[in-house]
C-alpha cells in the first residue's frame, strides 16, 4: 500500500507499459490495470541496452528486475502467479531482458 500511495502522489499507479528493444528498456505509464486501461502518455524512465546492467530474481511468484545504468536505477516487480493478470505479457517482457 505504502508504493501505491507513493505513486499516486507521484502521478503514477502501480503499472508500467515496459518497452524493450534491440537498444533500450523503456519504462511508460499505464492508466488501469494490467488487463485494460490507457497510455502511455509519458516515459518514465529510459536505459540503453548497452550501457545498462540487467539482474533478475524470483521471491515466490513475483519476478523482480533490477536496471542499472551510469545515470539511474529502477527495480519493477510483477506477479507471475497462476491468477495473475497480464502474465503472458510480463513472461515476454523478461524473455526480452533475458532474466526468465
Amino acid at each position: 500500500m505504502a508504493q501505491e500511495a507513493g505513486a499516486a502522489a507521484e502521478g503514477l499507479t502501480g503499472v508500467m507499459l515496459v518497452a524493450v528493444t534491440a537498444d533500450a528498456v523503456v519504462l511508460m505509464d499505464w492508466h488501469g490495470t494490467s488487463a485494460s486501461g490507457t497510455g502511455p502518455t509519458k516515459v518514465l524512465a529510459s536505459f540503453a541496452r548497452a550501457e545498462t546492467q540487467i539482474s533478475g530474481h524470483r521471491l515466490g511468484a513475483t519476478h523482480k528486475v533490477t536496471l542499472t545504468s551510469p545515470e539511474r536505477e529502477a527495480t519493477i516487480s510483477g506477479s507471475m502467479g497462476l491468477l495473475s493478470s497480464g502474465k503472458e505479457g510480463k513472461h515476454d517482457v523478461l524473455e526480452a531482458l533475458g532474466v526468465e
